[in-house]
Parts: C-alpha cells; structure tokens; sequence
C-alpha cells in the first residue's frame, strides 16, 4: 500500500474544511491524515523487513531440505525400517539385530546410506 502524497492530504484537508466550514478543522485532520500516514510508511516498512526475513529463512530451509534428501531416499533403499535401523547402529543409539517382521538392510545399500549421512552431516 502506498503512503497518500502531501497533495491528496491537502485535497481531502480542503474538502473537509469547505464542507465544515473551518480551518481548525482542516488543521486537525491535516495532523491526523499525516500521523496515519507516517504511521502506514513505518508498517509499510517492518512489512518489507519481515518478507525480506521470511525470504530468507526460506531459503535456508530449502538448502536444509535439499541437504536431506539424498540421506531420505537412502533411508527407504529396502521396504523395511532395515536402514534406519542400520543407520541408528552406526550413530551407536540401538543394536543392528532385527526381529521380524523388521528385516536387516541389504549390505549393497551400506555404503548409500553412509554416504548420505556423511552428506547431510549426520555423524557419531
């Protein structure tokens, strides 16, 4: 939204002051446009800021995500929770033994699944 210009303020000022027929009047609501309008410039103002941050904390969470899905797609190499599983095995946070219905990752995908982890900085 765009801040009135001084003329439009003094056009509706002057209005104002021929249809109640006083310049106190038009004085007062002069003040009162201009304070709204300083005031509508400054919102105007911490809405840019606010795009511009939200601008970029999308960005950043778009770089996050973009870092991640390489190690997601790793994570779902087998049908079963097998790759978690391998994963969490070497974080140290649980033992590879799987009892089923869960079945241990297929050794082919080890290497995949520590590379994107290595990738997305996810490390012991």
């Amino acid at each position: 939204m765009r801040t009135p210009s001084r003329s439009l303020i003094l056009m509706a000022t002057t209005m104002l002051s021929v249809s109640f027929g006083g310049r106190a009047l038009a004085d007062d609501t002069e003040a009162k446009i201009a304070a709204l309008a300083k005031q509508m410039r400054a919102q105007e103002i911490q809405l840019d800021h606010m795009r511009r941050e939200l601008s970029e904390r999308a960005q950043q969470m778009r770089a996050l995500q973009a870092n991640l899905i390489r190690l997601h797609k790793a994570l779902f190499l087998d049908a079963s929770p097998g790759p978690t599983k391998f994963a969490l095995t070497h974080l140290g946070l649980c033992e590879e033994d799987a009892r089923l219905p869960i079945t241990a990752c297929d050794a082919a995908h080890h290497a995949e699944i520590l590379a994107a982890m290595d990738e997305a900085g996810v490390t012991a």
